[in-house]
């Protein structure tokens, strides 16, 4: 009897490890299930896993009474199914609205709700007041909301601490080096000095991962010094090499751990590599000059990329939208900035379905300074730095006069997954 009892309980343990090992390596699956209230829902749950170079992630679309909603979460429900506890539907003339609630509770989403094709969050939904009965009686929804009650103040930059996100480190060149804004415990920001006197011009600066990279501007008309400043914990270092970079020269763009300078009186481009803490000449007059154009690498004469100022490039233009693509192929976002009445609407979708535009904010001009980290937007309008993201709607992280004038400030972020 105990060795029948040991055999079976030997089998139940394959079975689990079995069953294990089938999670923790699965690229994931497709789930099909209803949710039925007032309404019938149609849910298809598509989680993926395990895609190198990609998020796991949870692609769900719910039909219901002849329309359609989509939602993408990089949230960790442990692999779980069926993440869509209940869902709330709200429809009156020409509007649809949705609400979704998940399994362990999160608010992973706004309200969302679609009108003429375009899907709108309720904290930016011109026509809120139309469904604010709605929005009124979901007992599980908070309202989402600009928090900028709470703020320090270093060096005239106001930082709204409710705002910072975990594990965000962003960036911001300021005239002796750079500001770095991250969640603290006695405070959000820290200043890394580089230089003992004012520089309000450094073009040859740039971010990479998580470092900020600039010149040595304490040199004249070359320089063979790189300061490092990793954003992560503020420390700085010397990346020094063997050649001599004129002062003449420009960053055409990066691209991984590397960023790419042109040498215009030397006539030689460099490749900054963070990752082997090196800088390696990659270009001549003969050679050419190696150049970046939305996911395709392509050799240029050195005469005409210096005539040209060419530059990297990331975005396609579409009449007068400027579009984004953003992460990953198969999880990523594509954004889409379109100028409108002078001003700059901006929208996403998600890779796995290109068709559907979010509103999500809209800012003076699509020339002002975007930054992606992940899922999060972040963009430089009248002297403040805001992000979006669904869960959080549009936040202001900072405001600082001098970003109303001043072009000569670069930002730059990256996201710790540690």
């Amino acid at each position: 009897m105990k060795k029948l009892f040991f055999r079976l309980l030997l089998l139940f343990l394959v079975y689990y490890i079995i069953q294990y090992a089938y999670s923790l390596f699965s690229k994931g699956y497709v789930k099909d299930y209803k949710i039925i209230n007032e309404y019938e829902f149609e849910v298809n749950e598509k989680y993926s896993s395990n895609e190198k170079g990609e998020y796991d992630n949870y692609f769900i679309t719910v039909k219901v009474n002849g329309d359609e909603f989509y939602f993408q979460t990089f949230h960790d429900f442990n692999k779980q199914k069926k993440v869509v506890k209940n869902l709330h539907y709200y429809k009156n003339n020409n509007i649809s609205c949705i609400y979704p609630e998940f399994i362990d509770n999160a608010q992973l989403f706004d309200v969302v709700c679609m009108k003429d094709g375009i899907y709108y969050n309720y904290s930016s939904f011109v026509d809120a007041n139309k469904i604010s009965d709605f929005v009124s009686s979901l007992k599980n929804y908070k309202k989402i909301t600009n928090n900028l009650n709470n703020y320090e103040t270093h060096n005239l930059i106001k930082i709204y601490t409710d705002n910072v996100v975990s594990n965000h480190y962003i960036g911001i060149s300021n005239y002796r080096g750079v500001s770095i804004v991250k969640k603290g415990k006695n405070s959000n920001i820290t200043d890394v000095k580089l230089f003992d006197k004012d520089i309000y011009k450094r073009p040859i600066s740039f971010y990479v991962s998580n470092y900020y990279v600039t010149a040595d501007y304490t040199e004249k008309l070359y320089f063979s010094t790189f300061d490092v400043v990793d954003l992560t914990n503020g420390k700085a270092r010397e990346l020094n090499f063997k050649e001599e970079i004129s002062f003449d020269s420009y960053v055409l763009g990066v691209v991984g751990d590397s960023a790419y300078i042109l040498d215009k009186t030397n006539k030689v481009e460099y490749e900054v590599d963070l990752s082997g803490f090196k800088v390696l000449a990659i270009g001549n007059v003969d050679t050419g000059v190696r150049v970046y154009e939305n996911g395709t690498w392509k050799n240029i004469k050195m005469q005409d990329a210096i005539k040209k100022g060419v530059k990297f490039t990331y975005d396609t233009v579409d009449k007068n939208t400027i579009i984004h693509n953003q992460t990953s192929k198969k999880s990523g976002y594509i954004y889409y900035l379109t100028t409108n009445n002078n001003k700059c609407d901006v929208y996403k979708s998600s890779v796995q379905n290109d068709s559907k535009k979010t509103f999500l904010f809209t800012m003076s001009s699509c020339k002002n300074q975007v930054l992606y980290v992940d899922d999060y937007i972040y963009y430089i309008d009248k002297g403040n730095l805001n992000y979006y993201s669904d869960n959080l709607g549009v936040n202001t992280l900072l405001s600082y006069n001098e970003l109303n004038f001043n072009n000569n400030i670069i930002i730059g972020g990256y996201k710790n997954t540690k």
